[in-house]
């Protein structure tokens, strides 16, 4: 969530700020927001009631204990469906925001919005990345 920008005029600046947010306690105790958590550094912070007094801890180890998804780490190679996902990416932005605020008739416009995908080329974008994935597993 917390990033430089490639535009910035001032990399370094902003990376020496975001250092001392993450690792400075007094920048990081932000008081005027009840979601402290959302903040660099937050487990530096104080906690706030109702919360229980080890609340950065549940939240570390809930953390630290969390399932991984198989994926994490996998990257595919979209070089050999770049037409396919840009087609897709228009045919989403297409019925995107009237399926998704329930503005259409889902009944009569989701079957086209699918089929649209499926001329777009979306099982070849599944089937290419399911067949990297499981290569990629399987030398994991």
């Amino acid at each position: 969530m917390w990033g430089i920008s490639a535009t910035t005029e001032h990399p370094k600046e902003a990376m020496i700020l975001l250092n001392e947010m993450y690792t400075n306690p007094e920048l990081s105790n932000v008081p005027y927001t009840a979601q402290s958590w959302i903040w660099p550094g937050a487990f530096s912070t104080p906690v706030w009631e109702p919360y229980p007094e080890d609340y950065w801890k549940q939240i570390e180890d809930f953390n630290n204990t969390a399932l991984r998804s198989k994926a994490l780490g996998f990257v595919p190679d979209t070089s050999a469906i770049t037409n396919e996902i840009t087609a897709c990416t228009n045919v989403v932005a297409k019925y995107n925001a009237s399926l998704m605020t329930g503005a259409v008739d889902m009944d009569e416009n989701l079957p086209k919005f699918q089929e649209e995908l499926r001329a777009a080329g979306i099982d070849k974008i599944i089937e290419t990345k399911q067949s990297q994935y499981e290569e990629w597993l399987a030398n994991k």
